[in-house]
């Protein structure tokens, strides 16, 4: 099915709505405002924007890759558009859409390198379902001021983890109630095993966003990793097959293994019937869920 299938039962307009002119405009100074290499990630869903001044008039043109469906002009002092040809159809269902995943890359300054293949299964759900879930990662180390005191390179792969904790802790002084950077700073104690201030910075973030389903989950995880390396330590074997999890014990968490079961199954619960979580972050609750309940 085409990306623009999605919209067949789209009305068909003989004028364009003015919400739709405002949300091209925006979509065009979001894509104008990033750096050049950056721009075409606004073009994702398959809509093709472009506002561009010359001799002190504007001109806005959208529609596709190869073929404008509107073309819109304006001279100062006026600020209402001047509509010279207009297309209407199937593409004017992916604008608010496109409009979304402009914003998301205006407030980063662009696209992350290490979200790249994020973004792209974002782009095949959407295509698939009609809905658009950003990946989440981005909310915690993407995010402009948050990155700069994590020590993050929004444009590689690169985070210094052992400077990313001090920053952050520098950060939340002055925004304790921060819920995104509570949770990036469970990711940097996860990444560090330092598991039981880890969860306390889940539950602090939880606090604060209750209803963030994607926290819900990690700290789903936290709970699940020492319920498995408690197994495996029964089983006398050493070590853990959940990477970021080794070493996480029950003793760290200061619980005991039936606690640890009804909370890990509370917070997957919690991610599982939350709008918030993206469908991959959904399937693997359930899957947490499935698999406390087979233990019981």
């Amino acid at each position: 099915m085409g990306i623009f299938d999605l919209f067949r039962s789209s009305p068909i307009r003989t004028q364009p709505q003015a919400a739709m002119m405002n949300d091209l405009e925006t979509i065009g100074q979001i894509k104008n405002s990033l750096p050049f290499e950056q721009r075409g990630w606004c073009n994702e869903l398959g809509l093709y924007v472009q506002l561009s001044g010359l001799l002190n008039a504007e001109t806005l043109q959208a529609g596709g890759k190869y073929r404008s469906s509107i073309q819109m002009h304006r001279e100062p002092p006026a600020t209402e558009w001047h509509i010279q040809s207009y297309r209407p159809g199937h593409w004017e269902g992916v604008v608010a859409p496109s409009l979304v995943l402009a914003e998301w890359l205006g407030e980063r300054g662009g696209l992350p390198n290490y979200l790249e293949s994020d973004l792209q299964r974002a782009v095949a759900r959407f295509r698939q379902t009609g809905q658009m879930q950003l990946p989440r990662a981005a909310r915690t180390m993407g995010r402009g001021e948050l990155a700069d005191a994590a020590g993050a390179d929004m444009y590689t792969s690169s985070i210094d983890w052992e400077q990313a904790e001090p920053g952050l802790r520098r950060y939340l002084a002055e925004k304790p109630e921060d819920a995104t950077a509570w949770d990036a700073l469970r990711e940097v104690l996860t990444r560090a095993k330092q598991f039981n201030e880890a969860m306390s910075a889940g539950l602090r973030a939880l606090e604060l966003a209750p209803e963030d389903g994607d926290i819900h989950f990690e700290v789903a995880m936290l709970y699940g990793g020492a319920i498995h390396n408690e197994a495996r330590s029964m089983q006398g074997l050493e070590g853990s097959a959940a990477d970021d999890m080794s070493g996480c014990t029950l003793e760290e968490l200061a619980c005991t293994l039936d606690e640890a079961r009804i909370r890990a199954h509370k917070h997957a619960t919690a991610a599982l019937a939350s709008p918030t979580t993206d469908p991959d972050t959904s399937e693997a609750a359930a899957l947490i869920i499935s698999q406390l309940t087979s233990s019981a």
